[in-house]
């Protein structure tokens, strides 16, 4: 059935990969033999873009809409209501489409494969319009969102003048505008073209279940298909020049300079590495050359390696002047040598990063697979990308003229460059809506097509919770906490500062502080010092404001190689306690990034925004938040002058920094001394004085933001005080979200993503994320009251929505993530009797429990709070009665 092509022991990982092809539908196959409990299966298919149009989007979106196996209208998302996934999504890049998905439990890991092969191999949208009306609707509204975000335009912008001919020359996620004119022709002809296995990599990671796998999809799907000529890989970009190009919009400039293809792990962490060297901080030689010109507040830098060419992308947002000026700047700042402590210090975090195996949202099976994902596309060697480890260790023998030669040849000297610039002035145009009846109900699926969907048994799914083991002892002027989980040679540290009851006027300082500690000098070293100690010795060190149980706290976190498991918590102390915070033109400059950043972040992230804003409303520990890292504290920063800044986060640290508020999770290897150090980090803090319990302060019940931005965000919070900490809550939450959430605000509604959480600490959360609508989508969060006391389940369909609800719960966790589950489960004063009374509580779960929960959703609904981010302030005002300009 198959025919080996290559296979290679894969040192970083310890295991072995074998590359085959089917030998009746060409399709190729990548089985990675991971001795990993996770499995994993990636479908990817060529899918170059010759339009605007997002058809390979919109397909992305339709596939899974139902099949010949599945005729179901969202198979998918059936699937997630009795599957214990560990990861379920699809994607488009820029040239292919991908369709990942994993599982720990291998009678789920077989349901998936087969509803995901189905949905590729046999979907009813290649001929069937349906999903393709509704589905256009939903990308249509997620793309204005992407688009509201001026570096996604001023991105595109520099890809069309970099890529005047060919695919990269679009926007493979789609214009809106030309969403709106998508047919379905169009997408019916790119199925039959692109959707065939001769165009299709598999990749199975993980043990046996793997092995099934791929013996299943060969005879139940691929060998179907006779094979035929696959899509060619796309030609690189012959060699150009520079290319400007101007449109109007908010200040943004973008440069883009095409590099080598990245067909091996050192052509891609060069490039990674010279991103990082360039404008990786406030002291590469980019983002001081763009500050001393005062050319914009912020400057990024980012290597892609997706595409068929290596792109090194810089973006200046809140830019203050033109491309051109740009140009001569960046030219400059790239002609500089570099340091060789420098390079040092931007290999070590590459390093970190893979022996912490940091994939983002990923797990490690999908991450290898988009890997050889991409190599596949371009026509490389599929086992290129696995060598990241191997090519550090080579590119750091090559010394610093290395990345010297590399810059002069990319950037410098460029092979091919863009420069793009949007100039400000220009009127937001309305987004293009449907009004041809796309959106609609849908008719009910069958229950004999409902039948059909796989689904695990409850049997299957074990009675303990995962529980996160550690010690604690609160005994030593503050409280430690050390996870018992292993670390792999990585250790981390978070500190954790109570910060509820930090009076109102100081809290907006902790937030300034949250960004500025690591951005300025101490009293020991400047500031482009302390960077470089860093980046030499750390993986990572910054710090943020969380809620966990019913508090708020700043944490400083921290992570490094286990032998720099002293540094990390010297230079952790260190920033507490030293950070000067008295210069004010740096502290200016600084919160100038820090304004520009969070203005982008509160249109791109509306929904977490308005559900801290509208928990805010209902108890401290959000009020907190929201006042030290939310729409409360931009407000305020929008106001703040330097000196303020300047003064306020010296007297904020005098507050915050006490050991009374702290509490420290050390995540180490055995034998590092992890109480030491704690002991000497809380030894350099004052004790620090009782604060009175602070009242939360009255805020409007209603609110509706207006942002820059052509979709809406919105939320309703409901009081914890209202619910138990009952089990079956989650199973509720799970129940709206699969079912009242999925039909009437993305199917019917149009918008992109939504939400129904019942965190651990009490209290419900809904939201929608690039939603077309305001008022509509409050109306279906006050339905659900009526629509969890309507349901009538039959057994089998209650044991779904049990599983769906501790899928959630169970999936795996990094040690970087145990260590942090431990230090909030200790924060949040859980335990072990309370998560497995919980747990049965949701495997126990009836239709009363459900009936029950609606009885306190609808008690608890005339005291929700409200709150909306977006663009459609005259609906907004009209639904929530309040608005604030945020624009």
């Amino acid at each position: 059935m198959y025919t080996l092509i290559s296979e290679k022991y894969l040192e970083d990982f310890r295991f072995s990969g074998e590359f085959w092809r089917h030998d009746l539908s060409g399709a190729c196959v990548l089985r990675l033999r991971a001795p990993d409990a996770e499995s994993t299966f990636l479908a990817a298919f060529r899918t170059p873009p010759s339009d605007d149009s997002g058809v390979f989007h919109v397909l992305e979106h339709s596939v899974l809409a139902g099949s010949r196996m599945y005729p179901v209208s969202d198979p998918f998302n059936e699937l997630v209501k009795g599957s214990m996934n560990t990861f379920l999504n699809a994607m488009t890049f820029r040239d292919m489409t991908v369709y990942p998905a994993s599982s720990r439990t291998p009678e789920d890991f077989a349901n998936i494969v087969s509803v995901y092969a189905d949905a590729v191999f046999a979907p009813l949208a290649a001929y069937d319009t349906r999903a393709y009306a509704r589905e256009r609707v939903i990308v249509l509204n997620e793309m204005i969102g992407a688009f509201a975000d001026p570096t996604r335009t001023v991105t595109r912008l520099a890809d069309r003048a970099l890529f005047p001919d060919g695919p990269y020359r679009y926007d493979s996620g789609g214009f809106p505008d030309a969403v709106a004119r998508l047919t379905y022709d169009r997408l019916a002809e790119a199925y039959r073209r692109y959707y065939h296995p001769s165009n299709c990599l598999i990749v199975l990671y993980g043990a046996d279940p793997a092995d099934a796998a791929m013996e299943a999809v060969g005879r139940g799907w691929l060998s179907r298909f006779e094979r035929r000529q696959s899509e060619p890989p796309i030609a690189a970009v012959p060699p150009g020049g520079t290319f400007l190009a101007e449109a109007p919009g908010t200040p943004t400039l973008a440069a883009v300079f095409a590099a080598d293809p990245p067909d091996c792990a050192e052509e891609v962490l060069s490039g990674a590495v010279l991103a990082e060297l360039l404008a990786g901080n406030d002291e590469r030689p980019a983002r001081k050359a763009v500050a001393k010109a005062r050319l914009a507040a912020n400057c990024s830098a980012y290597f892609d390696p997706m595409g068929r060419q290596g792109l090194l992308r810089f973006v200046l947002r809140g830019a203050a002047g033109k491309a051109e000026r740009f140009l001569g700047v960046l030219t400059e700042a790239a002609s500089l040598p570099f340091a060789p402590e420098d390079v040092a210090a931007a290999l070590n975090r590459a390093e970190f990063s893979c022996l912490a195996e940091e994939y983002g949202n990923r797990n490690r099976g999908i991450a290898l697979g988009l890997a050889a994902a991409a190599q596949w596309k371009n026509g490389a060697d599929i086992w290129g990308r696995f060598g990241r480890l191997s090519a550090i260790a080579s590119v750091r023998g090559r010394g610093a003229g290395y990345f010297d030669e590399l810059a002069r040849r990319i950037v410098v000297s460029p092979y091919r460059a863009a420069y793009a610039g949007l100039t400000g002035g220009a009127a937001a145009t309305e987004p293009p809506r449907f009004t041809d009846g796309a959106v609609y109900a849908e008719k009910p699926d069958s229950p004999e097509a409902l039948a059909r969907i796989p689904s695990l048994p409850l049997s299957a799914i074990g009675r303990e919770p995962d529980d996160p083991r550690y010690s604690a002892d609160a005994s030593r002027g503050y409280a430690l906490v050390l996870p018992e989980r292993g670390t792999d040679g990585v250790a981390y540290a978070d500190f954790w500062f109570d910060i509820t009851d930090i009076p109102d006027d100081t809290l907006p300082y902790i937030g300034c502080a949250a960004w500025a500690l690591t951005r300025l000098p101490t009293n020991s070293r400047s500031r482009a010092a302390l960077r470089r100690e860093i980046d030499t010795y750390l993986g990572h060190l910054g710090a943020a404001v969380k809620t966990v149980g019913r508090r708020a706290y700043f944490v400083l976190s921290a992570g490094a190689a286990a032998p720099n498991a002293a540094r990390m918590f010297g230079l952790a102390s260190e920033i507490a306690a030293q950070t000067c915070f008295g210069d004010e033109t740096m502290a200016a400059e600084v919160l100038d990034e820090y304004k520009t950043l969070l203005a982008r972040a509160i249109v791109a992230e509306g929904d977490s925004f308005a559900a801290v804003s509208a928990a805010a409303a209902l108890r401290r520990r959000d009020y907190a938040a929201d006042r030290a890292s939310g729409i409360g504290f931009y407000q305020t920063l929008r106001a703040m002058s330097a000196g303020d800044a300047s003064q306020g986060m010296a007297r904020a640290r005098d507050t915050l920094f006490a050991r009374r508020r702290l509490t420290v999770c050390a995540s180490v290897p055995a034998g590092v001394g992890a109480e030491t150090f704690a002991d000497a980090f809380a030894a350099s803090l004052a004790s620090g004085a009782d604060l009175p319990h602070a009242a939360l302060p009255p805020a409007p019940a209603s609110e509706f933001f207006a942002a820059e931005s052509g979709v809406n965000h919105t939320a309703l919070a409901l009081s914890p005080e209202v619910f138990a900490h009952e089990g079956y809550y989650a199973v509720a939450a799970n129940i709206v979200r699969n079912g009242l959430f999925m039909d009437a605000i993305r199917k019917t509604g149009g918008a992109y993503g939504f939400s129904a959480e019942f965190p651990a600490e009490g209290g419900f959360a809904f939201t929608s994320f690039r939603d077309p609508n305001v008022a509509a989508t409050f109306r279906v969060f006050e339905s659900v009251p009526g629509y969890l006391s309507g349901i009538r389940p039959t057994a089998r369909e209650m044991e779904r929505f049990v599983i769906g609800a501790i899928s959630r719960a169970d999936r795996p966790k990094s040690p970087r993530k145990a260590a942090v589950i431990a230090a909030e489960s200790y924060l949040r004063g859980d335990t072990s009797a309370a998560r497995r009374e919980r747990r049965e509580a949701a495997l126990s779960a009836t239709a009363r429990d459900i009936y029950r929960a609606a009885e306190a959703i609808a008690a608890a609904l005339p005291k929700a709070a409200r709150r909306a981010v977006g663009g459609s302030a005259e609906e907004g005002k009209d639904a929530l009665g309040r608005i604030t300009d945020l624009r």
